[in-house]
């Protein structure tokens, strides 16, 4: 028989092991101190068992691990810079480490920005697709496209623009939806 709290720590392993070795990259690009890894490993997954119970399950697990462990390094520094016997080697300001955290975070999203964006073409037209991809895989002028299309350049510049708004849009919309931006 399983009980509530089996449940919670099978819920817990299940988001948590896949995303070890994401979690472990994040901290080194912010700690660039290997020795220390195990550690922080050790102390960024206590944290995140203790405080799973307020994490929202309707967002994405590894940003929510990542501003956890973003805190517990600080905490390891903060402890660290107190010890008497201070480590020696590349030590970061905590300005640094929180642009360093910021940029991991985007690096993070890029992948599923870039599903989005696939998902997102998918749903164009064949004429609005073939337009984009040629344009923006292929790097066909404008001119050239307009050409090949028989329309006025003016005309396929207002055609990309408004594609364009579309896929940001569109995307935008699915990052959300998956929890990963939030929405103004």
């Amino acid at each position: 028989m399983t009980t509530p709290h089996d449940e919670q720590t099978r819920e817990f392993l299940s988001r948590m092991v896949p995303h070890q070795p994401a979690i472990r990259n994040f901290i080194l690009s912010i700690h660039p101190q290997p020795a220390d890894l195990d550690e922080l490993m050790q102390d960024v997954a206590l944290s995140l068992w203790e405080k799973f119970e307020t994490y929202d399950r309707e967002r994405e697990f590894l940003p929510w691990a990542n501003s956890l462990a973003y805190f517990e390094v600080l905490r390891f520094r903060k402890k660290r810079s107190r010890d008497r016997l201070v480590f020696s080697g590349l030590v970061f300001s905590e300005e640094l480490v929180a642009l360093l955290a910021e940029e991991a975070s985007s690096r993070s999203l890029a992948e599923p920005a870039r599903v989005a964006l696939d998902e997102c073409l998918g749903k164009l037209d064949t004429n609005s697709r073939t337009i984009i991809l040629a344009r923006y895989s292929r790097g066909t002028s404008i001119a050239e496209l307009a050409a090949s299309g028989k329309k006025s350049v003016h005309s396929l510049y207002r055609t990309l623009e408004k594609l364009r708004s579309l896929l940001v849009g569109c995307v935008h919309r699915q990052l959300a939806a998956e929890g990963l931006i939030r929405t103004p």
